[in-house]
């Protein structure tokens, strides 16, 4: 089984699946980076206006007193992928992007069964096809329902069971094929910054798992297709909302 994680040289997210997957004995066959290319002003503009507005527009929303959006705790540095790649001794290959008839080739010459997202951009469908068994993905909601972003914390403010799933990717977001679902119980998580560490590697010791099971049959567990109409796109949520949220866990 050759598998193989989809990043970029700076990405810690890189690491931390990696870390995951050993504690499972798997040592994935090879990174495979993308260049690093910092968001100029206009895709930045674009990801705002796609995910909820840029403040700055949007019209005055009155302040929730009471609650305050809490930093993320710090804690141990995690390497970038390229660092752990080199103290780990797992191959890279490096390609100038996800897209170009070049990078296909040199993506297609690895023979991969898996493919894991682990930081990398955008994956389109060539990309997406290469593969034989598919791109794995942990996602930090119940799909179908929560797709898109930030939902740990709408499944929270909603008052709907938390959970991750591990599904394949397609061209669409958060609408690939599932493959397994899972209930997390996040009722003692008093701050997002606590419900979201613990969604976080919740789901990446679901991947870790899956994919174990995966390695261990030669093959993937059943999947079940999604439907456009049983989920909802989910955006950033607002500052406002965050701290509405913030309140009800406190």
């Amino acid at each position: 089984m050759r598998i193989f994680l989809l990043s970029h040289d700076r990405a810690r997210r890189g690491t931390t699946v990696a870390r995951a997957l050993s504690e499972r004995g798997i040592v994935p066959d090879g990174y495979v980076f993308e260049a690093y290319r910092p968001p100029n002003l206009r895709r930045r503009v674009e990801g705002r206006l796609a995910n909820g507005g840029i403040p700055v527009l949007a019209p005055p929303t009155p302040r929730v007193p009471g609650a305050s959006l809490a930093p993320a705790p710090s804690g141990p540095a995690v390497p970038t992928a390229a660092e752990h790649a080199k103290t780990q001794g797992i191959a890279v290959t490096h390609v100038p992007d996800l897209t170009s008839d070049g990078s296909l080739a040199a993506i297609r010459a690895l023979k991969a069964d898996i493919f894991v997202h682990a930081g990398a951009g955008i994956l389109r469908a060539p990309l997406l096809a290469i593969p034989r068994l598919g791109t794995m993905n942990a996602h930090m909601g119940i799909l179908p329902r929560y797709r898109g972003m930030n939902v740990a914390e709408w499944s929270r403010l909603e008052g709907r069971q938390t959970g991750c799933t591990v599904h394949l990717l397609d061209p669409g977001i958060d609408t690939g094929d599932i493959l397994a679902t899972r209930d997390i119980d996040t009722s003692e998580c008093r701050s997002i910054a606590a419900l979201r560490e613990k969604m976080d590697a919740a789901q990446l010791s679901f991947l870790a798992e899956i994919l174990a099971e995966i390695v261990r049959t030669g093959d993937l567990p059943p999947r079940q297709p999604q439907r456009h109409e049983d989920g909802r796109q989910y955006f950033t949520m607002h500052d406002d909302l965050k701290r509405v949220l913030e309140r009800r866990l406190s």
